[in-house]
């Protein structure tokens, strides 16, 4: 499984913009295969700051999920909407309970 959490942090005047792309993200990517969980979330103190949380079930499936049109299309226009560059924090199930 690939869990990860992507924080994305837009220029001031691209806010909107950016509001109405990334709100196609979630639907596009839910319809992928090995999509198991694809959130957006935005930070209510800064409107300039988003965080995507993305669970995929192979390595594979997410690979593909990358090189998908719509995240080509985000990722050249980079230097148009970002305020500064992606944060991609990979992440791993951490369970508490203690092993027996």
């Amino acid at each position: 499984m690939v869990i990860l959490a992507v924080k994305i942090k837009v220029k001031a005047d691209k806010v909107l913009e950016a509001e109405k792309f990334f709100s196609l993200f979630p639907q596009r990517a839910q319809s992928e295969k090995g999509c198991l969980q694809y959130e957006l979330f935005r930070v209510p103190t800064d409107s300039q700051l988003f965080y995507f949380f993305e669970k995929w079930a192979t390595q594979e499936e997410f690979n593909e999920h990358s090189s998908q049109p719509y995240l080509k299309e985000f990722a050249s226009r980079y230097s148009e909407i970002l305020e500064c560059p992606n944060e991609v924090l990979f992440l791993e199930n951490f369970n508490l309970e203690p092993k027996v």
